[in-house]
C-alpha cells in the first residue's frame, strides 16, 4: 500500500459527488482500486480505512472525487492471519448457522418458536462438541501417544529431539511427570486458539462511538436482520461463547488425563477430578443453551473453575509416585472417543430434525430438501476437517515415533517390525479411509459435472449471435476465441454446482456410516473392522499426512507472502462476513467493522452536503448492500443522496440462495426502494453489472424474482469485442475482475452522477 505517511486529511470538501469504491475478495490495495500510484488516507485507519486520489482525476462526465474503502486488512493483510487456517472448521460451523431458516422474519420483532430455538441451541451445542473433539484429538496425541505410550519405552523415547522432554533426567521414569509433559499439547492448542480469536477482536470495534451496544441480556440470533442497528453490535454473544468454549477446552484436557489416572492403581486422584471436569462440561453446555439468560459471571466462573482444577490436577500428577508397567492405549483416550463421536452426531441429527420442523414450505420438494441439507453439510464439513486432520496427525505421529498399529491388529497380534508399537483406535483408521473416500468422490462428481457443462456449452454460432457477427470458420483464430469464451461461460456455471456436489458427497458418506453402525449394533470398532478395509488405511493416512503437511506449508507461505495471504483472504472474505453467534472460535467478523464503518462514512459525506455513488465489487457488494440496509430507518435523509453500482456481485447468486433469510428478495428490493427520493426512483438508483464468464457474480434478482423499477441489470460481453489485429494475442476473458476499467462501467457512473447533479440543482 503506497500512501503518504501521516497525511490524514481531515479538512476535505465533501460537498460534491463522491464515487466511493469498495473492493472485493483478495483485498486489493486502494491504489489498485483507484488506479493511481499512491493515495491519501482520509478516514478510518490503515487496517480498514478510506483513501482518496491526491490529485483530481479528470473524467469526461460530471466532476466527482474518487475515494476507496480498503477493508482487506481485516482478512488478509497481516501475517498473523496465517494462523486463521486453524480456525477454518469453526468458521464453517458459524457460517452454517447463518444459512438456517426460521419461521419468523428477521427484524419483525416476532419471538422465535420452540423449533427455531431448538435449531439455534442444537447448532451451538454441536459447535461446542466439535471444539471438545478438536481438543480431544490433541489430547490423544500428547497424553496417549507421546507421554503414555512412547514414554513407556526407551526404544521410542530416546534418541529423538522431539522426545527430549521425556528422556531428560527430571521426567524420565516418572509416569506422572510424563503425563504432565504430554498434557502441554492440548493445553497449548486451547491457549493458541483462544489467543488468536481474542487478539483479533481489537480491530472489530476500534471506535465505540460508531457502535450501539446491544442489550446486556439479548441473544439476537434468529430475531434480527440486516436492517436492525444491533445486528453488527452484539459482541457479548461471541465473548460469552468464547469464554465457555475455552473453559470446555481446558476441562477436556483435564478429563482425558483424569480418566487415564483413574484406571491406574495407586494414584487416588482420578475419580474426583473426573467428576469436576464432567460437571464443568455439563454446566458449559447449559450456559450455551441458555445464552442470553445467564450473566457473564457464569461463564467466567466456569473458566476459573476449569483452570484451577486443571492446575491442581497437573500439580498432583507431577508429584505422583507410582510403579505402573503400561502397554497400549491410555484409558482416557480409549474410553472417551466413542461417546464423543456419538454426542457429535447426535447433536447434528437433533439440529437437522429441528431445522426440518421450521423449514418454510416454499418451492418444490427438491428445493426444500437442498435448503434443509446444505447448512447441515457445511456444519458436518467443519467436524469432518477436525476429524480428518486429527486422525491423520495421530497416524503420522505414531509412524514418526514408532510403528502405527490399530487396536484390532494389536489385539490379534498382527504386529511386525522392531519399532515400538503405538496403538490407536480403529475409528481413527475409519476416519482416514472416509476422508480419502470423500476426496475421491468430490473429485469424481466435480469432473463429471465439469465434463457435462463442457459438452453442453454454447456453440460457436451462439457466441457469434451474442456479439452480432457471423460464425467463424473452424480452425480460424476467431473460432478459437469463441471456443475460449464458450468454455469460460461453462466453467463459470460450475459455481452453481459446488453446493450440490458437496451435499451429495457428504450425504453418501453419512448414509454409509449410519448404515455401517446399524449393521454391527453401534460399536464403532466393529464398524471399522468389519466394514472399512484395513488395507486402505495406510494409503488413506498417507493422503491425510500430505494434507496436514500442505496445511503447514500454506500457513508458513501465507506468513511470509502477502500474495498468498490475499489468496487465502478469499476464503475468509466468504466465511467471516457474519458475526460469531454460533461458534466463537471462528475468525472475527469483518462485517462487524466494515458495515458500520462504511455506513458511517456515507452518513458523514451526506451530512456535509455531499452525495455518494457507492461502487462495490464482488464481496464488497455484500458490504455495500448491508450498509444501505443499516442506513435504512435513519431519521436524516442520507439515502436520498446515495446511488449504488454493483459488479461481480454474489448478492443474488450466492447470498440470496444460501443466506436467503438475511439477503431475501424482500431485503434486496428494499435496498433499491430506500435510495433516492420518490421522484428519483423513476430511473435506476441501483445498477448491477455482470458477465456470463464471471464465476462469482451474477444478477441480483434471480429467475422468478421481480426486481423493482428503480433497479437495472446489465450483462456485459467478455471480452467486449472479438476484434484483434493479426499477430496479436487473442483477448482473454476478464471473468470476475476489472469491471472498473469497462467503458460501460464509466457510462453508468456518469449516469448516476448526472442524476445526483440534477437532484442537487
Amino acid at each position: 500500500m503506497a500512501y503518504r505517511t501521516g497525511r490524514q486529511l481531515l479538512d476535505q470538501d465533501l460537498s460534491g459527488i463522491t464515487e466511493l469504491r469498495i473492493h472485493g475478495v483478495g483485498g486489493a490495495s486502494p491504489e489498485q482500486v483507484l488506479d493511481v500510484p499512491y493515495t491519501d488516507w482520509v478516514a478510518g485507519d490503515l487496517t480498514a480505512g478510506f483513501f482518496t486520489a491526491p490529485e483530481a482525476v479528470p473524467f469526461p462526465g460530471p466532476t466527482r472525487r474518487l475515494e476507496a474503502y480498503s477493508w482487506g486488512g481485516l482478512t488478509s493483510r497481516s501475517a498473523a492471519r496465517a494462523l486463521w487456517i486453524l480456525l477454518l472448521p469453526f468458521a464453517l460451523i458459524n457460517m452454517s448457522g447463518w444459512m438456517m431458516e426460521h419461521r419468523c422474519d428477521p427484524g419483525s420483532g416476532d419471538k422465535l418458536g420452540i423449533g427455531d430455538r431448538l435449531s439455534i441451541v442444537s447448532l451451538r451445542l454441536y459447535g461446542l462438541a466439535v471444539t471438545i473433539a478438536a481438543v480431544f484429538y490433541a489430547a490423544v496425541i500428547g497424553i496417549d501417544l507421546y507421554a503414555y505410550q512412547c514414554g513407556a519405552s526407551a526404544l521410542c523415547a530416546d534418541g529423538r529431539w522431539i522426545t527430549w522432554p521425556l528422556s531428560n533426567g527430571v521426567v524420565q521414569g516418572s509416569l506422572g511427570r510424563e503425563l504432565v509433559v504430554g498434557a502441554i499439547v492440548p493445553i497449548l492448542l486451547v491457549s493458541v486458539v483462544a489467543w488468536i480469536t481474542k487478539r483479533s477482536q481489537g480491530w472489530v470495534h476500534p471506535d465505540m462511538s460508531m457502535t450501539i451496544s446491544a442489550a446486556e441480556g439479548l441473544d439476537p440470533a434468529g430475531t434480527v436482520g440486516l436492517r436492525d442497528k444491533g445486528f453488527w453490535e452484539s459482541p457479548h454473544v461471541s465473548h460469552r461463547l468464547g469464554v465457555g468454549h475455552t473453559a470446555a477446552g481446558f476441562a477436556t484436557c483435564g478429563l482425558v488425563l483424569a480418566s487415564t489416572l483413574d484406571q491406574i492403581p495407586g494414584t487416588g486422584i482420578g475419580a474426583g477430578y473426573q467428576n469436576v471436569f464432567l460437571a464443568v462440561l455439563v454446566s458449559i453446555a447449559l450456559g450455551v443453551a441458555l445464552l442470553g439468560r445467564l450473566h457473564a459471571r457464569w461463564y467466567w466462573g466456569l473458566l476459573g473453575l476449569a483452570v484451577t482444577a486443571l492446575v491442581g490436577q497437573l500439580y498432583a500428577t507431577w508429584s505422583l509416585d507410582v510403579d505402573w508397567s503400561r502397554m497400549g492405549q491410555a484409558p482416557g483416550a480409549r474410553d472417551l472417543g466413542q461417546p464423543l463421536f456419538f454426542v457429535v452426531f447426535g447433536l447434528l441429527i437433533l439440529h437437522g430434525a429441528a431445522q426440518a420442523l421450521v423449514q418454510p414450505q416454499v418451492g418444490g420438494l427438491l428445493s426444500r430438501l437442498f435448503n434443509w441439507f446444505a447448512p447441515l453439510s457445511i456444519a458436518f464439513l467443519g467436524y469432518g476437517i477436525v476429524a480428518a486432520f486429527g486422525s491423520g496427525a495421530i497416524i503420522q505421529i505414531s509412524n514418526f515415533l514408532g510403528q502405527a498399529v490399530t487396536r484390532s491388529a494389536w489385539d490379534a497380534g498382527r504386529v511386525a517390525g522392531d519399532a515400538w508399537p503405538l496403538i490407536y483406535s480403529d475409528v481413527v483408521g475409519m476416519t482416514a479411509v472416509n476422508t480419502a473416500f470423500i476426496i475421491v468422490l468430490l473429485g469424481l462428481l466435480t469432473g463429471a459435472i465439469a465434463i457435462w457443462r463442457l459438452v453442453r456449452r454454447e456453440s460457436i454460432e451462439d457466441i457469434a449471435a451474442a456479439y452480432g457477427v457471423e460464425p467463424a470458420s473452424e480452425g480460424d483464430n476467431a473460432a478459437q476465441l469463441m471456443k475460449t469464451i464458450s468454455t469460460a461461460r461453462a466453467m463459470a456455471r460450475m459455481t452453481d454446482a459446488v453446493a450440490f456436489i458437496l451435499s451429495v458427497a457428504i450425504a453418501v458418506l453419512i448414509a454409509s456410516i449410519v448404515q455401517a453402525i446399524l449393521a454391527v449394533g453401534g460399536n464403532l470398532d466393529d464398524v471399522s473392522r468389519r466394514v472399512f478395509f484395513a488395507g486402505w488405511q495406510q494409503q488413506a493416512s498417507a493422503l491425510l499426512g500430505l494434507l496436514a503437511v500442505a496445511a503447514l506449508v500454506l500457513v508458513d507461505r501465507s506468513r511470509r507472502s502477502a500474495g498468498v495471504r490475499r489468496g487465502l483472504g478469499i476464503v475468509w472474505d466468504i466465511t467471516t462476513f457474519w458475526p460469531r453467534w454460533f461458534h466463537p472460535f471462528a475468525p472475527p467478523s469483518y462485517g462487524e467493522r466494515a458495515v458500520p464503518q462504511l455506513a458511517h462514512r456515507v452518513r458523514q459525506i451526506a451530512a456535509a452536503g455531499g452525495s455518494v455513488v457507492m461502487s462495490g465489487h464482488s464481496q464488497g457488494t455484500a458490504v455495500a448492500v448491508a450498509a444501505v440496509s443499516r442506513l435504512h430507518g435513519d431519521e436524516d435523509d442520507s439515502l436520498e443522496r446515495v446511488r449504488l453500482i454493483t459488479h461481480g456481485s454474489p448478492v443474488g447468486r450466492l447470498y440470496g440462495r444460501f443466506f436467503m433469510r438475511y439477503f431475501s428478495e424482500d431485503l434486496r428490493r428494499s435496498v433499491a426502494d430506500v435510495m433516492g427520493s420518490p421522484q428519483d426512483r423513476t430511473k435506476p438508483v441501483w445498477v448491477n453489472l455482470h458477465r456470463k464468464t464471471d464465476y462469482i457474480g451474477g444478477a441480483v434478482f434471480r429467475k422468478g424474482e421481480e426486481p423493482p423499477e428503480c433497479y437495472r441489470d446489465e450483462e456485459l460481453l467478455d471480452p467486449v469485442e472479438l476484434v484483434f489485429e493479426p499477430g496479436e494475442r487473442l483477448p482473454k476473458p476478464l471473468r470476475h475482475f476489472d469491471y472498473f476499467r469497462e467503458k460501460e462501467y464509466q457510462h453508468v457512473v456518469d449516469e448516476m452522477c448526472s442524476s445526483l447533479d440534477r437532484g442537487r440543482g
